[in-house]
This record gives C-alpha cells, structure tokens and sequence, in this order.
C-alpha cells in the first residue's frame, strides 16, 4: 500500500496530477509561450526582472555616476562624510564657480 502524499493520492497520481495542469498561455499580446511565473513566459519574465533594476543615480545635478549610499555617488558620500560638506557647496559659499 502505497502512503498518501497530497490531496489523498499516493506519490504516483500526486505527481501526474501536478504535471497535466493546464498550462496558461503568456499574458503579453502576441505572445503564445507558455506560462512559467507571474502568467508570463521565462523570456517576458526575465526582462521584466532586467527592467526593474535599472540602478538610482547620484542626487547631486550633473555627477550621473551610480548610487552608493544615502543618494549619493561614492564620491560624493565620502566628501559629505570626511569633509562635513561637499565640495559644490564649498564652492558656492566662497562663491567660485
């Protein structure tokens, strides 16, 4: 005798159930793959992962290098930490620029 492994079936039936679920086409129009995550198919899945990561960049107007730490650049982190200003602003308060 077989042990019951879910919904009452043993192992055997349990696990032919799960694979002949139908399968869901994917969501995206003109798309007939089918559905691996999220109803989209592992092409639409993974892009929609890349598009999600698009990494913040510097706050400071004209730097464009990527974030490090509290919306800043590494650069400019480390000038606002060592020095207690940045040097922009050092510069606009003796007015040079």
């Amino acid at each position: 005798m077989n042990p019951v492994h879910g919904n009452g079936l043993c192992s055997k039936h349990y696990m032919r159930n799960r694979r002949i679920k139908p399968v869901d086409a994917c969501i995206i129009k003109g798309c007939h793959n089918k559905s691996l995550c999220k109803k989209m198919c592992s092409k639409h899945y993974q892009a929609s992962k890349r598009k999600k990561k698009k990494k913040p960049i510097c706050i400071i107007r004209e730097c464009g290098r990527k974030h490090y730490a509290n919306g800043l650049c590494n650069k400019h982190y480390h000038q606002e930490y060592y020095i207690g200003k940045l040097v922009e602003e050092i510069r606009n308060d003796n007015n040079v620029l």
